[in-house]
Parts: structure tokens; C-alpha cells; sequence
């Protein structure tokens, strides 16, 4: 009879660790919500500094808003309003797209893989790719606020 009991107690411990886990993890998207700054590698040279800021809460015409605050030494400060967006493509995972207007007034458009978001970290992984199949672009940040 106990060993009844321990096997029923093991299946059931078993099945609710296959459906707790799961190969695509949702991201919280709300834990964007604050300020980040852009975190360099060791061999970079870095002039200044980027911070983003991203506003989950004001959404505004079917986008989120948010800032990119540009501290350049030699070229001075620049502040970039952007708006973005987070949902699903025709790839398998969902995209964080960025939407801004660039130096000479033309809209540009970006998005990125969302392949790191924790409370102090994130990672995002350009979707566009080089010939060798390598991501363009990949922006590492730490929270700041």
C-alpha cells in the first residue's frame, strides 16, 4: 500500500515538473519599464554613453514610448524619443521593434530579439543577420533606474 502511495506521489511530482517547464519561456515585457544603460565589451572603446528608457505604461497610438539618451564626449548630447512595440512576427519568437527618426528627419525601424530579460539585465539580438549568418547588431544593457 505505501509503495502504492510513493509511486502515485512520484507520478504526480513528475508530471508537474513536465508542465512546469517549458522550452519558450515567456518574457515579462513590463520588466523593460525603466531606464538602461548600454553595457560594452572589454575590447570597446567607448566616447560616452547610451541610455534607454522605456515607458511600458504610456501607450501611445497602439506603441509604447520611450527615450535614448546619447552622451557623446566629442559630439555632445543627444536625446532620441522612439516608440516600441513588443509581439509576435512571422518567426517562432516575439520581437521588441523600435521605431525613431534618424539626423536627417527619415523613420527607422529596428527590432531586435528579446534574448535576456531580467530585473538588472537585458539582452537584445538584432534579427537582421550578415551573410554568415551572424546578428548585426546586439545590445547588452544593466538597469540603472
Amino acid at each position: 500500500m505505501k509503495t502504492r502511495v510513493l509511486f502515485a506521489m512520484m507520478a504526480c511530482l513528475f508530471a508537474g515538473l513536465l508542465t512546469g517547464c517549458s522550452d519558450d519561456e515567456e518574457i515579462d515585457i513590463h520588466m523593460l519599464d525603466g531606464k538602461w544603460e548600454k553595457v560594452y565589451d572589454a575590447d570597446e572603446v567607448a566616447e560616452g554613453s547610451v541610455e534607454y528608457e522605456f515607458q511600458a505604461r504610456e501607450y501611445v497610438q497602439g506603441t509604447f514610448t520611450g527615450t535614448i539618451f546619447v552622451h557623446d564626449i566629442a559630439a555632445g548630447d543627444t536625446t532620441i524619443p522612439f516608440r516600441w512595440l513588443y509581439g509576435s512576427s512571422l518567426a517562432s519568437q516575439k520581437e521588441l521593434y523600435i521605431e525613431y527618426e534618424n539626423d536627417s528627419g527619415q523613420t527607422e525601424r529596428d527590432s531586435y530579439f528579446v534574448a535576456v530579460l531580467t530585473k538588472h539585465a537585458c539582452r537584445l539580438v538584432s534579427t537582421e543577420t550578415d551573410k554568415q549568418g551572424n546578428h548585426v547588431k546586439v545590445i547588452n544593457l544593466r538597469r540603472i533606474k
